[in-house]
C-alpha cells in the first residue's frame, strides 16, 4: 500500500545563542543559551504528528549526539526506523545565533554528510517525497529513479552551497514542486536563467514563502498570493518554515487544493513561533477551526 509521504532531512541539535542583534559586527553579551532539538526534518516531525500528517523520516544521526532527542521522538509516536544511527562520530549540530526574528546559522553536519540516503530507499512506496536538507548527490539518484510528481524539491539554505547550476537543473526537471524562501527563490531563478530557463516555466507548482511578507503559490504561470497571520507575541521564528511545510501536507493529505494547503502551512508556521516548536500543541481539529475563520483574509 502506498504511504502519503517520506521527508528527508535534518535532526540536528540546536545550540540556540541568544543575542540583541544578530547583524551586529564585533562582539556582544550572549542573553540566553540552549540546547534544543530541531533540524529542518526533526522540526516537521514534531508539528506534523501533532497535526497528524502520516509520514516516514529519513534522516543520518549520531547515536554519541542524539540519544534524548531519538527517544523523545520515539515517545510522541514518531516512527525512527528509516534514521540512520551511527556511532563513529557526533552531529549534526547546528549553532544558531538569533535575535528572535533575524538569524544566522553555522552546521556541524556529522553522519549526515556522507550519508546514503538512497540506499535501500524504495520510491514506490510513498504519494510524496519531499527532499530537503541533506546530500545532494543521494537526493539525485532518488529523484531521477521516482516518478516526477511524487519529488517536491526542498533544498533550503543548502541551495547555496550543496547544488551547482547542473544539480539545481537536475532536480528541477526531476520535480513536480518545489519550496524556497525568497532568497532561495534568487539563486534558483539565477542558476535557471544560465539555461535560459525559468522555473515557472518547468515547475508545475512551486511555492515561495516570504515570512511576515506572505508567501506565493506559483502554478501554471499564474502567481497567488497568501498573506501572512499576524502574531502579536513572536517567541521565536526558528523552524517557522518547517512548520508551514507541516501545514502545507496537512492540507494536501486531507485533499485540499495548494492555495489551501498554503493556507494551512500559514497558520501552522504563525502557531510555532508563539513558543518553542517542541512545545507546539495545536491539534487537527483546532487547525481547522483557525483555517475556517481566516482563509478569506489570508487571500491576497
Amino acid at each position: 500500500m502506498e504511504k502519503f509521504l517520506a521527508f528527508f532531512g535534518h535532526i540536528n541539535i540546536d545550540i540556540k545563542i541568544r543575542v540583541k542583534d544578530v547583524n551586529k559586527a564585533g562582539s556582544q553579551s550572549a542573553e540566553n543559551v540552549e540546547e534544543l532539538f530541531g533540524g529542518t526534518a526533526g522540526n516537521f516531525a514534531m508539528v506534523a504528528a501533532k497535526i497528524r500528517v502520516p509520514f516516514d523520516l529519513y534522516s543520518s544521526v549520531s547515536s554519541q549526539t542524539h540519544r534524548r532527542y531519538l527517544d523523545y521522538l520515539r515517545s510522541i509516536g514518531i516512527d525512527t526506523s528509516h534514521i540512520d544511527i551511527g556511532d563513529k562520530t557526533s552531529g549534526p549540530v547546528c549553532y544558531i545565533i538569533t535575535d528572535g526574528e533575524g538569524q544566522r546559522a553555522f552546521m556541524h553536519q556529522g553522519p549526515i554528510e556522507n550519508w546514503k540516503a538512497s540506499e535501500g530507499f524504495s520510491e514506490q512506496n510513498y504519494q510524496y517525497i519531499d527532499l530537503g536538507t541533506g546530500p545532494a548527490n543521494e537526493y539525485m539518484k532518488i529523484a531521477g529513479s521516482a516518478e516526477r510528481k511524487k519529488i517536491v524539491f526542498d533544498p533550503g539554505q543548502e541551495l547555496s552551497y550543496r547544488y551547482d547550476d547542473e544539480s539545481t537543473r537536475f532536480m528541477v526537471d526531476h520535480s513536480g514542486m518545489s519550496i524556497v524562501n525568497s532568497d532561495e527563490f534568487k539563486i534558483l531563478k539565477k542558476r535557471l536563467e544560465r539555461f535560459g530557463e525559468a522555473p515557472e516555466n518547468i515547475l508545475e507548482n512551486f511555492i515561495v514563502t516570504k515570512g511576515s511578507e506572505g508567501s506565493e503559490i506559483h502554478k501554471n504561470n499564474e502567481i497567488i498570493k497568501i498573506r501572512s497571520l499576524e502574531v502579536h507575541k513572536i517567541n521565536d521564528t526558528v523552524g517557522a518554515g518547517d512548520a508551514f511545510r507541516a501545514g502545507l501536507y496537512f492540507g494536501i493529505y486531507n485533499h485540499y487544493d495548494l492555495t489551501d494547503a498554503v493556507i494551512f502551512g500559514t497558520i501552522t508556521a504563525a502557531e510555532a513561533i508563539r513558543k518553542p516548536i517542541a512545545d507546539f500543541s495545536m491539534t487537527a481539529d483546532q487547525l481547522k477551526e483557525s483555517f475556517e475563520r481566516n482563509r478569506e483574509s489570508l487571500i491576497s
